[in-house]
């Protein structure tokens, strides 16, 4: 009878699904020792905001949201859950937004779709984040600015790299092809006082 007591107490003290779900859960993106975006999640909205609060952007009813976090244990790499949100990827219907150093949207080839975002940060605090697909994987860090364009390899012809490692040389591979994507903001351009 005691332990029944302890439990209904714990019951108790939770609070109401109601004001958890009001709750917002956020996330710093990084950038070469700067956050330049603010990503929150209220409900099936996903809020972004630059650090100055300048640029704001909604994505209603997306569908998943990836905090991007370490996927791998090696010593080149801050441990797992320490940086976790330092990218973000969100997924609203076809249309995907990648949240890092700029916010970018673009949708995937070949009706690929994303099952997994990792985004381990650097020993020097820079995140390499990228996505692994059901066809393909993508590095948003090497990246085309003039095409506005990310790297990509299929999987098929990157085998031998487990999942959760990241493709760092992606861009010195022969098999790389460029996904174009619209850029919605630059934090790098961006005015400061």
């Amino acid at each position: 009878m005691v332990v029944a007591k302890k439990v209904t107490q714990r019951r108790q003290r939770q609070p109401p699904r109601e004001q958890t779900t009001k709750r917002a859960v956020c996330y710093l993106t990084h950038f070469q020792g700067d956050r330049p975006y603010r990503v929150c999640v209220r409900g099936q909205t996903c809020e972004l905001s630059n650090e100055t609060k300048t640029w704001r952007m909604s994505v209603p009813q997306f569908s998943h949201i990836w905090p991007g976090d370490n996927g791998q244990k090696s010593d080149g790499f801050t441990p797992r859950g320490k940086f976790r949100g330092n990218a973000v990827l969100v997924r609203k219907g076809k249309e995907y937004f990648f949240v890092g150093e700029t916010v970018r949207k673009f949708t995937l080839p070949d009706n690929d779709s994303i099952v997994a975002f990792y985004s381990p940060m650097g020993l020097g605090f820079a995140p390499l984040p990228y996505a692994i697909g059901q066809r393909n994987t993508y590095m948003f860090t090497h990246r085309q600015k003039s095409t506005h364009a990310f790297a990509y390899v299929s999987n098929a012809d990157d085998a031998a790299r487990k999942p959760e490692d990241p493709p760092i040389y992606l861009h010195k591979d022969k098999r790389v092809k460029y996904l174009p994507f619209t850029l919605l903001h630059d934090y790098e351009t961006e005015p400061r006082s």
